[in-house]
């Protein structure tokens, strides 16, 4: 499930799911976590790491992984990598 969006929307830079891990911890049954650390949804962790990754592919420093799961997981692990200490002050 895709979290949220770079122009994905004429107008916005960035475009949230409502039903993605920003807003919910799981679809039905199902949990939804983030990233290589399977950060639970709906948390501040998660929510900051949402964000985060959108501004890296506003910038131009992450990968576009619409499609391309490889690449998405190149981008979470860059993330965790290079905004760890970050993350790190978000509660779960």
């Amino acid at each position: 499930m895709i979290a949220a969006a770079s122009a994905a929307v004429p107008g916005q830079a960035i475009t949230v799911n409502n039903r993605g891990a920003f807003f919910s911890g799981s679809v039905g049954q199902t949990s939804l976590t983030l990233g290589p650390n399977r950060i639970p949804g709906v948390t501040p962790r998660a929510q900051a790491f949402i964000l985060l990754q959108e501004l890296g592919h506003n910038t131009g420093v992450l990968e576009h992984d619409t499609g391309n799961p490889e690449a998405g997981k190149r981008n979470d692990r860059a993330i965790q990598e290079n905004c760890g200490e970050t993350l790190s002050k978000f509660r779960y």
